[in-house]
């Protein structure tokens, strides 16, 4: 009689192929090295169809003689269609579980974004991740103001408000590439950016804070 394994893997099955102990285990049964498997639960081997039903094909041609999981025990004779079930609820709850997961990357992206760095021209209010204007916020009107009217370069704009006193955090000048990445922020419009984890799309939300300039201006520059 074949010897008993236990396989457990960590790695992400969502996709076959990828779980190099999944497959030392088949070839183990495959070979009649091993004819009863344990398992703590049927989503240990059931996360994606393929994987499914390699291990119920090996059950129902008798190269895998038993199947001991805490719910319960399963031969080549007896429960194949109760495992079929239990198979694919353990299928469906680690395809809703993956969306969970990334709805909660979501979710998690757009705290980010709330309590990062300030950008230019904000500060932390007392709300936690809210930013609130601060004395800069004059410059960066100013800047988009000037640039949508398409008259002033974005070396002209540095030139007008560095000498009204704009610098940067540091007490420095603004460089022209911290300005152009000012003039391209939707931020100051009141919008949230940030890619989707689910569908790598970019997502353009309202956000909590006030901004600066209007969107019209905005989508002028």
């Amino acid at each position: 009689m074949g010897s008993k394994a236990e396989t457990l893997s960590s790695k992400s099955a969502k996709e076959p192929y990828k779980r190099p102990e999944f497959d030392r285990m088949m070839k183990m049964i495959d070979s009649g090295k091993v004819s009863t498997l344990i398992v703590w639960q049927v989503n240990r081997i059931a996360r994606n169809m393929i994987e499914c039903s390699m291990v119920l094909e090996a059950l129902r041609k008798g190269k895998l003689k038993r199947l001991i999981t805490s719910e319960g025990e399963y031969n080549p004779d007896n429960s194949q269609l109760l495992l079929v079930i239990l198979m694919g609820m353990a299928q469906d709850y680690s395809h809703k579980l993956s969306k969970s997961v990334k709805r909660g990357m979501n979710a998690r992206k757009k705290e980010e974004y709330k309590i990062g760095t300030s950008p230019y021209g904000y500060s932390e209010s007392d709300i936690k991740g809210v930013k609130v204007p601060n004395e800069n916020q004059e410059y960066v009107k100013r800047a988009f103001d000037m640039y949508s009217t398409g008259h002033y370069s974005i070396r002209n704009i540095l030139d007008i408000l560095t000498a009204e006193g704009m610098v940067n955090r540091s007490g420095g000048p603004v460089s022209r590439s911290n300005m152009h990445a000012i003039l391209k922020n939707s931020f100051y419009a009141g919008l949230l950016e940030y890619t989707d984890a689910e569908s790598g799309e970019k997502v353009i939300v309202n956000g909590q804070h006030v901004g600066i300039v209007d969107l019209e201006t905005f989508e002028k520059v």
